[in-house]
Formats: C-alpha cells, structure tokens, sequence
C-alpha cells in the first residue's frame, strides 16, 4: 500500500512523506502507482526553490520539507493531498493519504 503523509504546522503544510507501492498490478501496468508517482513528480517540480526533496529508489519513498513557505507552496501541497485522496476514494485497498500534525 502507498502511505502519503502530508504534515502540518500552523495550519500550513510542512511538507510531506509518500512511499510504499500499490501493489494493483505487475511493474508497467499499475495506474495507481503512475498516477501516484505523476502526481507527486509533478509537486516537487513546481515548488522545486521552495522545498527539499529526497527521494529513495529502493524504499520507493519521497520526501518534501518546505523551506520556502508561501501561498503558491500551501496550494500546490493542498491539491496534491485532495488529489491523493481522490485516488484513495476508488482505490482505497491500495493508497492511503493523510495529515498529521507536528
């Protein structure tokens, strides 16, 4: 199962923790963890001069601590989680997001 992990402080996102695999189907064919990985690519992208990224291969994990934090930071953050969880309401044996707060 994908585990994401979206933390907050202030009411503002901190960052956030995806890893995991789906495990929906074989390597090639699963479009949980395309759209999973997508998603989160596309996020770390956008807010690339405001964040950290560490990102594992062999744990299959993500991790983004903001460093710059503004409105832009909160909004692509915010609809990545609502994206996320989209995906977790039809697929919801295969990915699980949540907020947590620090």
């Amino acid at each position: 199962m994908i585990q994401a992990v979206f933390y907050l402080s202030d009411d503002n996102y901190s960052g956030f923790n995806v890893s995991g695999h789906s495990d929906y189907s074989t390597a090639g064919s699963d479009i949980v963890c395309a759209s999973v990985s997508s998603a989160v690519q596309l996020a770390a992208n956008l807010i690339e001069g405001y964040s950290s990224v560490k990102i594992n291969e062999r744990q299959a994990a993500v991790s983004l601590t903001v460093v710059k934090n503004n409105e832009f930071v909160q909004t692509v953050i915010n609809h990545l989680y609502l994206h996320l969880k989209t995906i977790e309401q039809d697929y919801n044996k295969y990915i699980k997001a949540s907020k947590e707060v620090r």
